[in-house]
Protein backbone atom coordinates (compact mmCIF):
# COMPACT_ATOMS: atom_id res chain seq x y z
CA UNK A 1 0.00 0.00 0.00
CA UNK A 2 1.39 3.58 -1.00
CA UNK A 3 0.59 6.62 0.53
CA UNK A 4 0.15 10.10 -1.55
CA UNK A 5 -0.33 13.04 1.23
CA UNK A 6 -1.28 16.68 0.09
CA UNK A 7 -1.80 19.79 1.65
CA UNK A 8 -3.27 23.35 0.72
CA UNK A 9 -3.00 26.60 2.20
CA UNK A 10 -3.34 30.06 0.22
CA UNK A 11 -1.29 28.67 -2.41
CA UNK A 12 -1.42 25.65 -4.60
CA UNK A 13 -1.40 21.79 -3.60
CA UNK A 14 2.12 20.76 -1.86
CA UNK A 15 2.76 17.45 -1.20
CA UNK A 16 2.27 16.04 2.48
CA UNK A 17 5.06 13.36 3.38
CA UNK A 18 3.44 11.12 6.25
CA UNK A 19 1.12 11.09 9.03
CA UNK A 20 2.57 11.04 12.91
CA UNK A 21 6.29 10.14 11.86
CA UNK A 22 9.14 12.05 12.32
CA UNK A 23 9.61 14.12 9.07
CA UNK A 24 13.25 14.62 7.36
CA UNK A 25 14.45 17.52 5.76
CA UNK A 26 12.28 18.83 3.44
CA UNK A 27 8.98 16.86 3.98
CA UNK A 28 5.92 17.96 5.75
CA UNK A 29 4.10 15.77 8.15
CA UNK A 30 0.87 15.96 10.09
CA UNK A 31 0.61 15.05 14.12
CA UNK A 32 -2.33 14.16 15.29
CA UNK A 33 -3.68 13.23 18.84
CA UNK A 34 -2.24 9.43 18.33
CA UNK A 35 1.32 10.67 18.10
CA UNK A 36 0.98 12.45 21.36
CA UNK A 37 1.04 15.24 23.35
CA UNK A 38 3.35 17.45 21.38
CA UNK A 39 4.96 17.02 18.53
CA UNK A 40 9.26 16.29 18.23
CA UNK A 41 11.61 18.69 18.63
CA UNK A 42 13.16 19.46 15.38
CA UNK A 43 15.69 22.31 15.13
CA UNK A 44 14.51 24.74 11.86
CA UNK A 45 10.95 23.29 11.61
CA UNK A 46 7.85 25.43 11.16
CA UNK A 47 4.71 24.14 12.68
CA UNK A 48 0.86 25.50 12.13
CA UNK A 49 -2.02 24.27 15.04
CA UNK A 50 -4.90 23.12 12.57
CA UNK A 51 -8.16 23.45 15.10
CA UNK A 52 -10.71 21.71 15.50
CA UNK A 53 -9.46 18.93 12.92
CA UNK A 54 -11.55 16.22 11.55
CA UNK A 55 -11.51 12.62 12.13
CA UNK A 56 -9.28 11.72 9.91
CA UNK A 57 -10.15 9.71 6.75
CA UNK A 58 -8.27 8.25 3.58
CA UNK A 59 -9.02 10.09 0.40
CA UNK A 60 -11.33 12.78 1.88
CA UNK A 61 -10.83 16.85 1.61
CA UNK A 62 -9.84 17.43 6.01
CA UNK A 63 -10.93 21.37 6.32
CA UNK A 64 -9.28 22.67 9.65
CA UNK A 65 -8.37 26.69 10.28
CA UNK A 66 -4.94 27.75 11.31
CA UNK A 67 -5.02 28.92 15.24
CA UNK A 68 -1.45 29.09 15.83
CA UNK A 69 1.79 28.93 14.34
CA UNK A 70 5.50 28.00 16.01
CA UNK A 71 8.76 27.00 15.17
CA UNK A 72 11.17 24.11 16.35
CA UNK A 73 9.12 21.31 17.25
CA UNK A 74 7.40 20.70 20.91
CA UNK A 75 4.16 22.12 20.24
CA UNK A 76 1.20 20.67 21.72
CA UNK A 77 -1.42 18.99 19.67
CA UNK A 78 -5.06 19.61 20.64
CA UNK A 79 -6.91 16.55 21.72
CA UNK A 80 -9.33 17.89 19.25
CA UNK A 81 -7.21 19.22 16.52
CA UNK A 82 -3.61 18.46 14.66
CA UNK A 83 -0.05 20.20 13.82
CA UNK A 84 1.30 19.86 10.45
CA UNK A 85 5.49 20.33 10.89
CA UNK A 86 7.60 21.29 8.01
CA UNK A 87 11.23 20.79 7.66
CA UNK A 88 13.94 22.46 5.81
CA UNK A 89 13.01 24.64 2.39
CA UNK A 90 8.86 23.73 2.91
CA UNK A 91 9.44 25.53 6.00
CA UNK A 92 8.90 29.17 4.94
CA UNK A 93 6.28 27.82 2.41
CA UNK A 94 4.18 26.64 5.23
CA UNK A 95 5.13 29.62 6.87
CA UNK A 96 3.69 31.77 4.20
CA UNK A 97 1.23 30.15 2.91
CA UNK A 98 -0.75 29.34 5.92
CA UNK A 99 -0.65 32.24 8.42
CA UNK A 100 -3.16 32.54 11.64
CA UNK A 101 -6.30 32.52 10.32
CA UNK A 102 -6.10 30.54 6.64
CA UNK A 103 -8.25 27.46 6.10
CA UNK A 104 -6.12 25.09 4.96
CA UNK A 105 -6.81 21.34 3.86
CA UNK A 106 -5.27 17.90 3.73
CA UNK A 107 -5.58 14.68 2.19
CA UNK A 108 -4.53 11.49 3.40
CA UNK A 109 -4.35 9.78 -0.31
CA UNK A 110 -3.97 5.21 0.11
CA UNK A 111 -3.64 3.46 -2.70
CA UNK A 112 -5.40 1.23 -3.20
CA UNK A 113 -7.98 3.26 -1.64
CA UNK A 114 -9.20 0.21 0.97
CA UNK A 115 -12.74 1.64 0.95
CA UNK A 116 -14.62 0.15 3.79
CA UNK A 117 -11.02 -0.80 6.09
CA UNK A 118 -11.86 0.01 9.27
CA UNK A 119 -8.66 -1.12 11.02
CA UNK A 120 -5.49 -3.37 9.98
CA UNK A 121 -2.63 -4.70 11.07
CA UNK A 122 0.91 -4.39 9.74
CA UNK A 123 3.05 -7.27 9.10
CA UNK A 124 4.57 -9.15 6.01
CA UNK A 125 5.68 -10.46 4.07
CA UNK A 126 2.25 -11.93 2.50
CA UNK A 127 2.63 -15.70 2.90
CA UNK A 128 -0.45 -16.87 1.12
CA UNK A 129 -2.51 -15.68 -1.67
CA UNK A 130 -5.93 -17.56 -2.77
CA UNK A 131 -4.77 -20.46 -1.36
CA UNK A 132 -0.84 -20.58 -3.02
CA UNK A 133 1.99 -20.04 -1.22
CA UNK A 134 4.09 -16.99 -2.22
CA UNK A 135 8.30 -17.69 -2.71
CA UNK A 136 8.59 -13.94 -3.71
CA UNK A 137 6.41 -11.20 -2.57
CA UNK A 138 8.15 -8.78 -4.21
CA UNK A 139 8.06 -6.37 -0.75
CA UNK A 140 10.71 -4.65 0.83
CA UNK A 141 12.10 -7.07 3.01
CA UNK A 142 16.43 -7.77 2.62
CA UNK A 143 16.71 -11.28 2.16
CA UNK A 144 18.26 -11.97 5.23
CA UNK A 145 14.78 -11.19 7.05
CA UNK A 146 13.49 -14.13 4.83
CA UNK A 147 15.47 -16.92 4.03
CA UNK A 148 16.73 -17.36 6.98
CA UNK A 149 15.33 -19.72 9.64
CA UNK A 150 14.09 -17.58 12.77
CA UNK A 151 11.22 -17.31 15.23
CA UNK A 152 8.50 -16.41 13.53
CA UNK A 153 4.82 -15.82 13.90
CA UNK A 154 1.92 -15.23 10.90
CA UNK A 155 -1.45 -15.02 10.52
CA UNK A 156 -4.41 -15.79 8.23
CA UNK A 157 -7.68 -16.70 7.13
CA UNK A 158 -9.59 -19.91 6.59
CA UNK A 159 -12.00 -20.79 3.85
CA UNK A 160 -14.58 -20.30 5.92
CA UNK A 161 -13.35 -16.79 7.56
CA UNK A 162 -12.16 -18.25 10.98
CA UNK A 163 -8.89 -16.49 11.83
CA UNK A 164 -5.54 -18.88 12.45
CA UNK A 165 -2.56 -17.24 14.43
CA UNK A 166 0.41 -19.25 14.41
CA UNK A 167 3.81 -18.97 16.13
CA UNK A 168 7.12 -20.77 15.27
CA UNK A 169 10.06 -21.32 17.59
CA UNK A 170 13.50 -20.40 16.98
CA UNK A 171 17.34 -19.98 17.42
CA UNK A 172 17.62 -22.93 20.35
CA UNK A 173 19.43 -25.66 18.42
CA UNK A 174 18.22 -29.49 19.65
CA UNK A 175 14.68 -27.62 19.82
CA UNK A 176 13.85 -25.57 17.14
CA UNK A 177 15.77 -23.75 14.81
CA UNK A 178 13.33 -22.10 13.18
CA UNK A 179 11.46 -21.41 9.53
CA UNK A 180 12.32 -19.02 6.48
CA UNK A 181 9.59 -17.46 5.68
CA UNK A 182 8.42 -19.41 2.74
CA UNK A 183 8.59 -22.44 5.19
CA UNK A 184 6.25 -20.64 7.08
CA UNK A 185 4.15 -19.92 3.95
CA UNK A 186 3.81 -23.79 3.63
CA UNK A 187 3.00 -24.03 6.77
CA UNK A 188 0.06 -21.75 7.20
CA UNK A 189 -1.21 -23.07 3.31
CA UNK A 190 -0.99 -26.89 5.63
CA UNK A 191 -3.06 -25.39 8.03
CA UNK A 192 -6.04 -24.20 5.35
CA UNK A 193 -4.95 -20.80 5.15
CA UNK A 194 -6.73 -18.99 2.33
CA UNK A 195 -4.79 -16.16 2.76
CA UNK A 196 -1.76 -15.28 5.09
CA UNK A 197 0.67 -12.63 6.21
CA UNK A 198 3.58 -12.95 8.58
CA UNK A 199 3.44 -10.17 11.04
CA UNK A 200 6.91 -10.76 13.15
CA UNK A 201 10.19 -12.26 13.41
CA UNK A 202 12.60 -13.05 16.29
CA UNK A 203 13.31 -12.46 19.83
CA UNK A 204 9.49 -10.70 19.90
CA UNK A 205 7.40 -14.10 18.97
CA UNK A 206 5.60 -14.68 22.10
CA UNK A 207 2.03 -16.26 22.49
CA UNK A 208 0.19 -16.81 25.41
CA UNK A 209 -3.27 -17.55 26.49
CA UNK A 210 -5.18 -16.66 29.87
CA UNK A 211 -1.98 -15.50 31.38
CA UNK A 212 0.11 -18.53 30.59
CA UNK A 213 3.02 -18.53 28.27
CA UNK A 214 2.24 -21.40 25.35
CA UNK A 215 5.81 -21.27 23.30
CA UNK A 216 9.42 -20.69 24.03
CA UNK A 217 10.67 -17.36 23.23
CA UNK A 218 13.99 -17.36 21.63
CA UNK A 219 15.84 -14.27 23.92
CA UNK A 220 18.12 -15.64 26.44
CA UNK A 221 16.38 -13.64 29.13
CA UNK A 222 12.80 -15.34 28.50
CA UNK A 223 9.90 -13.26 27.37
CA UNK A 224 10.14 -9.69 25.75
CA UNK A 225 8.35 -6.43 27.74
CA UNK A 226 5.31 -6.11 25.40
CA UNK A 227 6.25 -3.56 22.25
CA UNK A 228 2.96 -4.59 20.24
CA UNK A 229 0.51 -7.67 20.27
CA UNK A 230 -2.31 -8.79 18.70
CA UNK A 231 -4.54 -9.11 21.45
CA UNK A 232 -8.16 -11.56 21.59
CA UNK A 233 -10.47 -10.90 24.45
CA UNK A 234 -13.09 -12.60 25.34
CA UNK A 235 -15.73 -11.44 27.49
CA UNK A 236 -18.14 -14.35 28.04
CA UNK A 237 -17.85 -17.32 29.60
CA UNK A 238 -14.69 -19.65 28.54
CA UNK A 239 -14.74 -23.40 29.31
CA UNK A 240 -11.32 -25.65 28.94
CA UNK A 241 -11.11 -28.29 26.61
CA UNK A 242 -12.10 -31.77 29.27
CA UNK A 243 -8.33 -32.75 29.97
CA UNK A 244 -8.77 -35.99 28.53
CA UNK A 245 -10.10 -38.31 26.49
CA UNK A 246 -12.12 -41.14 28.40
CA UNK A 247 -10.90 -44.06 26.21
CA UNK A 248 -9.34 -47.15 26.83
CA UNK A 249 -11.09 -47.35 30.18
CA UNK A 250 -13.02 -48.80 32.98
CA UNK A 251 -15.69 -46.49 33.43
CA UNK A 252 -15.63 -47.05 37.11
CA UNK A 253 -12.34 -45.17 37.66
CA UNK A 254 -12.46 -42.59 35.22
CA UNK A 255 -12.56 -39.17 36.87
CA UNK A 256 -13.15 -36.41 34.52
CA UNK A 257 -12.18 -32.64 35.29
CA UNK A 258 -14.48 -30.11 34.45
CA UNK A 259 -14.55 -25.79 34.67
CA UNK A 260 -15.47 -22.78 33.55
CA UNK A 261 -14.70 -19.10 33.95
CA UNK A 262 -16.55 -15.56 33.70
CA UNK A 263 -14.74 -12.50 33.68
CA UNK A 264 -18.38 -10.25 34.83
CA UNK A 265 -20.70 -11.19 37.43
CA UNK A 266 -23.37 -13.89 35.37
CA UNK A 267 -25.94 -16.02 35.80
CA UNK A 268 -24.89 -19.67 34.85
CA UNK A 269 -26.01 -22.86 33.87
CA UNK A 270 -23.62 -25.64 33.35
CA UNK A 271 -24.81 -29.08 32.18
CA UNK A 272 -23.04 -32.21 30.77
CA UNK A 273 -24.89 -33.90 28.15
CA UNK A 274 -24.89 -37.74 27.79
CA UNK A 275 -24.63 -39.28 24.22
CA UNK A 276 -28.75 -39.83 23.99
CA UNK A 277 -29.30 -36.31 25.61
CA UNK A 278 -31.22 -35.62 28.56
CA UNK A 279 -28.89 -32.83 30.64
CA UNK A 280 -27.09 -33.05 34.24
CA UNK A 281 -26.88 -29.75 35.38
CA UNK A 282 -24.23 -29.24 37.74
CA UNK A 283 -25.66 -25.48 38.56
CA UNK A 284 -28.81 -24.02 37.00
CA UNK A 285 -29.16 -20.27 36.82
CA UNK A 286 -26.26 -19.66 39.55
CA UNK A 287 -24.98 -16.46 40.39
CA UNK A 288 -21.83 -15.76 39.77
CA UNK A 289 -18.91 -13.54 40.80
CA UNK A 290 -15.89 -13.24 38.21
CA UNK A 291 -13.52 -15.88 38.67
CA UNK A 292 -12.98 -19.96 38.14
CA UNK A 293 -15.38 -22.44 38.95
CA UNK A 294 -14.35 -26.79 38.73
CA UNK A 295 -16.06 -29.83 39.17
CA UNK A 296 -15.55 -32.96 38.88
CA UNK A 297 -17.67 -36.05 37.71
CA UNK A 298 -16.54 -39.61 38.85
CA UNK A 299 -18.12 -42.03 36.00
CA UNK A 300 -19.73 -42.57 33.09
CA UNK A 301 -22.73 -45.03 32.30
CA UNK A 302 -22.98 -44.31 28.55
CA UNK A 303 -20.33 -44.71 25.99
CA UNK A 304 -19.86 -41.77 22.91
CA UNK A 305 -19.82 -38.06 22.31
CA UNK A 306 -20.79 -36.07 26.22
CA UNK A 307 -21.29 -32.25 25.89
CA UNK A 308 -19.42 -29.88 28.62
CA UNK A 309 -22.34 -27.33 28.41
CA UNK A 310 -21.92 -23.98 29.96
CA UNK A 311 -24.38 -20.77 28.97
CA UNK A 312 -23.98 -17.66 30.84
CA UNK A 313 -25.85 -14.27 30.88
CA UNK A 314 -23.80 -11.62 32.50
CA UNK A 315 -24.40 -7.99 34.44
CA UNK A 316 -24.88 -6.35 30.93
CA UNK A 317 -27.52 -8.89 29.36
CA UNK A 318 -24.87 -10.54 27.53
CA UNK A 319 -25.75 -13.85 26.76
CA UNK A 320 -22.81 -16.49 25.48
CA UNK A 321 -22.43 -20.03 25.78
CA UNK A 322 -19.24 -22.50 25.11
CA UNK A 323 -19.82 -26.41 24.56
CA UNK A 324 -16.61 -28.87 24.64
CA UNK A 325 -17.42 -32.76 23.65
CA UNK A 326 -15.48 -35.54 24.55
CA UNK A 327 -15.42 -39.01 23.84
CA UNK A 328 -16.24 -41.91 26.16
CA UNK A 329 -15.18 -44.79 24.69
CA UNK A 330 -14.25 -48.10 26.64
CA UNK A 331 -14.11 -50.59 23.31
CA UNK A 332 -10.31 -50.94 23.31
CA UNK A 333 -8.06 -51.48 26.68
CA UNK A 334 -5.24 -53.27 28.24
CA UNK A 335 -2.65 -52.37 25.31
CA UNK A 336 0.47 -54.46 25.22
CA UNK A 337 3.51 -53.69 23.53
CA UNK A 338 7.03 -55.52 24.05
CA UNK A 339 9.28 -52.71 25.18
CA UNK A 340 11.73 -54.85 22.78
CA UNK A 341 11.38 -56.42 19.48
CA UNK A 342 14.10 -58.62 17.45
CA UNK A 343 13.06 -59.62 13.40
CA UNK A 344 12.14 -63.10 14.48
CA UNK A 345 9.52 -63.72 15.59
CA UNK A 346 8.57 -60.11 14.85
CA UNK A 347 5.88 -58.05 16.96
CA UNK A 348 2.66 -59.20 18.47
CA UNK A 349 0.35 -56.54 20.04
CA UNK A 350 -2.11 -57.73 22.35
CA UNK A 351 -5.23 -55.95 23.38
CA UNK A 352 -8.70 -56.46 24.55
CA UNK A 353 -12.11 -55.24 23.33
CA UNK A 354 -15.12 -54.81 24.73
CA UNK A 355 -17.41 -55.53 21.80
CA UNK A 356 -16.65 -57.17 18.30
CA UNK A 357 -14.91 -54.02 16.20
CA UNK A 358 -12.54 -53.65 13.04
CA UNK A 359 -8.81 -53.10 14.39
CA UNK A 360 -5.81 -51.86 12.73
CA UNK A 361 -2.32 -52.07 13.66
CA UNK A 362 -0.23 -48.96 12.19
CA UNK A 363 3.76 -49.06 12.86
CA UNK A 364 4.92 -45.12 13.16
CA UNK A 365 8.00 -43.06 13.82
CA UNK A 366 8.47 -41.59 17.18
CA UNK A 367 7.34 -38.05 15.08
CA UNK A 368 4.03 -39.72 13.75
CA UNK A 369 4.79 -40.50 10.00
CA UNK A 370 3.50 -43.89 9.34
CA UNK A 371 5.59 -46.50 8.14
CA UNK A 372 3.46 -49.65 7.50
CA UNK A 373 -0.35 -49.99 8.27
CA UNK A 374 -1.94 -54.07 8.07
CA UNK A 375 -4.58 -55.33 6.44
CA UNK A 376 -7.68 -54.06 8.99
CA UNK A 377 -8.84 -57.36 10.89
CA UNK A 378 -12.73 -58.16 12.09
CA UNK A 379 -12.41 -59.07 15.90
CA UNK A 380 -15.05 -60.47 18.42
CA UNK A 381 -14.90 -59.17 22.05
CA UNK A 382 -12.56 -60.31 24.17
CA UNK A 383 -8.70 -60.61 23.91
CA UNK A 384 -6.91 -59.82 20.55
CA UNK A 385 -3.39 -59.56 18.75
CA UNK A 386 -2.12 -58.29 15.70
CA UNK A 387 0.93 -58.84 14.64
CA UNK A 388 3.69 -57.31 12.19
CA UNK A 389 6.96 -59.08 11.07
CA UNK A 390 9.12 -56.15 10.46
CA UNK A 391 8.78 -55.77 7.42
CA UNK A 392 8.50 -52.30 5.23
CA UNK A 393 7.90 -54.33 1.75
CA UNK A 394 7.92 -58.07 1.06
CA UNK A 395 11.70 -57.97 0.75
CA UNK A 396 13.00 -54.99 2.92
CA UNK A 397 12.83 -54.59 7.01
CA UNK A 398 12.82 -52.05 8.88
CA UNK A 399 15.72 -50.23 9.89
CA UNK A 400 16.34 -50.89 14.00
CA UNK A 401 15.14 -48.19 16.05
CA UNK A 402 12.03 -46.88 18.25
CA UNK A 403 8.84 -47.14 16.82
CA UNK A 404 5.09 -46.46 17.82
CA UNK A 405 2.90 -49.30 17.47
CA UNK A 406 -0.81 -47.82 17.13
CA UNK A 407 -3.95 -49.97 17.34
CA UNK A 408 -7.18 -48.09 15.80
CA UNK A 409 -10.53 -49.81 15.84
CA UNK A 410 -13.88 -48.94 14.63
CA UNK A 411 -17.14 -49.88 16.47
CA UNK A 412 -20.87 -49.40 16.91
CA UNK A 413 -19.61 -46.54 19.41
CA UNK A 414 -17.06 -45.00 17.05
CA UNK A 415 -13.29 -44.96 16.70
CA UNK A 416 -10.47 -44.71 19.00
CA UNK A 417 -7.14 -45.85 19.11
CA UNK A 418 -4.33 -46.49 21.81
CA UNK A 419 -0.65 -46.59 20.94
CA UNK A 420 2.19 -47.47 22.63
CA UNK A 421 6.47 -47.52 21.63
CA UNK A 422 8.91 -50.27 21.23
CA UNK A 423 12.67 -50.33 20.38
CA UNK A 424 12.89 -52.98 17.12
CA UNK A 425 16.26 -54.41 17.70
CA UNK A 426 18.84 -55.38 15.14
CA UNK A 427 19.79 -58.68 14.00
CA UNK A 428 22.36 -60.07 15.44
CA UNK A 429 25.49 -60.42 13.10
CA UNK A 430 26.21 -63.66 10.85
CA UNK A 431 28.54 -65.66 12.40
CA UNK A 432 32.28 -65.54 9.87
CA UNK A 433 33.64 -68.67 7.98
CA UNK A 434 36.00 -70.60 9.95
CA UNK A 435 39.08 -70.18 7.91
CA UNK A 436 40.01 -73.86 6.49
CA UNK A 437 42.79 -74.85 7.47
CA UNK A 438 46.18 -74.81 5.41
CA UNK A 439 47.44 -77.95 3.83
CA UNK A 440 50.87 -79.29 5.39
CA UNK A 441 54.08 -78.11 2.99
CA UNK A 442 55.11 -80.42 0.58
CA UNK A 443 58.29 -82.28 1.43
Amino acid sequence: MRFFGTWKGTGQRRPLNGLNEVPRNGQVVLFTPSWGAATPRIANAAEIVLQPFPQTRPNTDLAATVTAVAAGGGTAIPPDGAVLTAVGTLAPKLQAEAPVGTPVTTRLILQPDWAGVVDALGGGPALVRNRRTIFRSLEDFASTQVTTRDARAGIGQLADGRIIMVAVDGRSRGYSVGMSTFELAQTMARLGAVNASAVEAGGSVTVAFDGTLLNRPSDAAGERAVKEALLVKYYGVYAPPPPQELIGADSASTVQQLSYKVVRPSKVTASLIPPAGGAQPFEQDAAKQPGTYSFTQRSFDREGTWHWNVVATDDLGRRSTIDRPFRVDFTLSKLRVPAKVRRTPGLAVRFALSRAATATLRIETRLGTPIRTLPAAQLPAGDGTLRWDTRLTRQTFAFAGTYVARVLVTSSVGKMDLAAPFTLRAPPPKPKPKPKPKPPPSK
